[in-house]
């Protein structure tokens, strides 16, 4: 297998047929439901003539069609091209004329953008429409997306592809006519992509990123923010499916950090990713909750179950190839009365910290139990932790705070980092009672 990203997603799709991979206003796929959806679609453009090579336009708002055309798209060794969806007329005409696009996936709104821009053009080899109450008329011949679902197969049967295979995304045009960017995919895998591991070294073969996603290693649950007609959106949308994780987008043509942090709650997402101030200022700047806190720095109800096997030794060494060691333990504790402690910092972390070994050596990783994003900031203090430790990679308990198993959630995930090789040491940390007033740390090591 080559660093294809169909490739890649259809074995993963194999591999976690179950998984949710796609969450979008009321439409829930799997992977195996995603899969069939974009092979239908892709024999359909099959149909139409469009094959290796080929260029197709995507002037699409966030929604699962775009998640399901680009991945279509790539199965049948064709590229998908982002057309911003704000382009007028003259600006459509030029994308279409400069990326040299066969075949436009469209909005029926968007129809007589496209009308203006194919004034004297040859007609498309494929125009698809997808319907959302606008009743604009196409001058072309053109189809409705989920029509064009059921003409063809969801069989997977399409030719042999390569890690040679071309991603392209076009600027913005904001510095002048837009650009097409173009990488070859294994290259976009290891540079654009994180390796196939968000936050740990890149995959030595395609088939340890498979078993990755059945282990649930690196799987995240990922928002991008921002449009699909940005890079940094699409980047999000493979980085998430290549964990085998569930990608979440909040639909239509505007960015609404109101809905944004209703889905973060909602869908248990773990990773947002944003683009500039304009994203990350109105989702800090949200109401308070209960000032200072906003519901962003407060953690979401949640429901789950966790298990960790702790075994000798030999056991160890016969249940996995690379057991995280507890080199070291320790659990202290604050008085309950707040008027007796100092809420900005904490003394209790600090000694376990000091008691368990934390400055004994590098930490890679750290998992800690902050249910509030102030908290973060005082655990870290306390425990010496620098600029060099990825803490809470797995989202913590801002993604998931289930009320009995959060903190040992926290020891699993640092354990994970260091079996999976991720890490060579991991600090895991975990609280109770009323503004961290027990702490128990652990130091886990792998060989």
């Amino acid at each position: 297998m080559e660093y294809n990203l169909a490739d890649l997603y259809e074995a993963i799709a194999d591999a976690v047929p179950d998984n949710m991979a796609l969450a979008s206003g009321d439409v829930h796929h799997t992977y195996a439901d995603l899969d069939k959806r974009a092979n239908r679609l892709a024999h359909y453009l099959q149909s139409r003539g469009i094959g290796a090579g080929d260029h197709i336009g995507l002037h699409l708002f966030n929604g699962h069609e775009f998640v399901e055309a680009i991945l279509a798209l790539f199965k049948i060794r064709a590229v998908g091209i982002n057309v911003n969806y704000r382009f007028v007329g003259p600006e459509v005409r030029y994308m279409i004329e400069n990326a040299d696009l066969k075949g436009v996936i469209t909005q029926r709104r968007f129809l007589p953008v496209i009308n203006e821009a194919m004034q004297s053009f040859e007609p498309l080899q494929a125009l698809v429409v997808i319907e959302d109450g606008a009743d604009a008329i196409a001058d072309q011949e053109s189809i409705e997306y989920e029509t064009a679902l059921t003409q063809g197969s969801e069989d997977r049967d399409f030719a042999a592809r390569s890690g040679e295979d071309l991603y392209i995304i076009y600027t913005g045009g904001t510095t002048g006519m837009p650009k097409g960017v173009m990488w070859r995919q294994e290259d976009l895998f290891f540079s654009g992509l994180q390796g196939g591991s968000p936050g740990g070294d890149p995959v030595e073969s395609p088939e340890q990123l498979i078993e990755q996603a059945k282990e649930g290693w690196y799987t995240v649950t990922m928002l991008p923010c921002a449009p699909f007609i940005h890079g940094a959106a699409q980047f999000t949308q493979f980085i998430c499916h290549l964990t085998g994780g569930k990608l979440v987008l909040q639909n239509g043509p505007s960015f609404d950090a109101k809905r944004i942090l209703s889905l973060v709650a909602e869908e248990d997402v773990s990773t947002l990713s944003l683009v500039g101030d304009a994203m990350a200022i109105p989702l800090i700047e949200e109401p308070y909750l209960s000032s200072p806190l906003r519901k962003s720095f407060c953690p979401p109800l949640s429901d789950s179950a966790a298990a960790v096997v702790l075994a000798a030794g030999d056991a160890a060494k016969k249940l996995v190839k690379r057991p995280a060691w507890i080199r070291g333990i320790d659990h202290r504790t604050e008085p309950h009365a707040l008027g007796q402690r100092d809420l900005t910092a904490s003394p209790s972390a600090k000694l376990a910290a000091e008691k368990a070994g934390v400055s004994k050596g590098k930490v890679d990783v750290a998992e800690l139990h902050a249910p509030f994003a102030h908290q973060e900031i005082i655990l870290r203090d306390a425990m010496g932790l620098g600029e060099g430790v990825r803490v809470n990679p797995s989202g913590g308990a801002l993604a998931a705070n289930s009320l009995m198993t959060a903190g040992l959630i926290r020891f699993g995930e640092a354990a994970n980092r260091v079996l999976t090789g991720d890490a060579d040491r991991a600090v895991a940390h975990t609280t109770n009672g009323v503004c961290l007033q027990h702490n128990l740390v652990a130091v886990l090591e792998g060989e």
